[in-house]
């Protein structure tokens, strides 16, 4: 993929947030591909679908805006604001999510 392909891929992924299209989401990955979240790499979409799938059971309503993005090779890095509500409390791959309150 060369910068635009992956610059579009990424804009596609965000609207596929926004839109709770988890499908979407899960196949703007590779295979293979990570998401790596404070530091905390989750690989492969079997594992990101899992993931995504916990943190969208307690954070809800979500609405992300991409602050700016960064391509080096075949490697994007994106800085995002993000509006949540917080429904409960659970377990994610990075960890608890407190409830909000």
């Amino acid at each position: 993929m060369d910068e635009e392909q992956i610059r579009s891929r990424i804009k596609s992924w965000v609207a596929a947030q926004n839109a709770d299209d988890l499908d979407a989401i899960i196949n703007a990955y590779s295979p293979d591909g990570c998401r790596v979240h404070n530091g905390v790499p989750v690989c492969g979409r079997e594992q990101l679908r899992k993931t995504y799938a916990g943190v969208w059971n307690v954070l809800t309503h979500r609405t992300m805006k991409m602050q700016n993005l960064l391509v080096c090779g075949n490697t994007a890095v994106m800085e995002y604001t993000e509006d949540v509500t917080h429904a409960g409390t659970g377990g994610s791959t990075y960890g608890e999510i407190a409830g909000s309150g």
